[in-house]
């Protein structure tokens, strides 16, 4: 029974060897399995580079971005230290820290104002609300098709 056994189990081994040398390896099988493996290995990297490419040209445009404003802050700074050097911007400064006046002009010192100029306007109510409602755009259209 065990030499039964052992030339059984010599025949399932010899098959399975005839098996994967002729039938598992063959040529068809193998570019079966290698073919797919390298689409999706070529696939996987494709799609990590353009992701990585993308990512790069977010953060160029990021900084492309950033340096169009850093110009343009220091094109506008340039323009304020061009008008802080102007003649007209030293005169209005000395008019307003000095109490300058020009060549035929009257200063005139107003009072501070007082509590009744303060509170002469606010006891006054404006009826706007009702104005707005009587000119609601549905009483406009009933004035114009029904004169009312």
């Amino acid at each position: 029974m065990k030499t039964n056994n052992k030339i059984q189990l010599h025949l399932k081994l010899n098959q399975l060897r005839y098996w994967v040398k002729h039938s598992l390896f063959s040529k068809e099988r193998i570019m079966f399995l290698l073919l797919p493996t390298m689409f999706v290995f070529l696939l996987y990297f494709s799609v990590q580079s353009i992701t990585k490419n993308w990512n790069l040209q977010q953060t160029l445009n990021t900084k492309l971005q950033e340096k169009q404003l850093m110009e343009l802050k220091v094109s506008n700074m340039k323009l304020e230290n061009q008008y802080y050097a102007s003649e007209e911007y030293q005169e209005l400064m000395a008019r307003k820290l000095q109490d300058k006046k020009a060549s035929g002009e009257t200063m005139v010192m107003l009072p501070i104002n007082s509590d009744i100029a303060k509170q002469k306007h606010a006891n006054q109510k404006f009826s706007s609300n009702k104005q707005e409602r009587d000119n609601s755009n549905f009483h406009q259209w009933m004035k114009f098709l029904f004169r009312l």
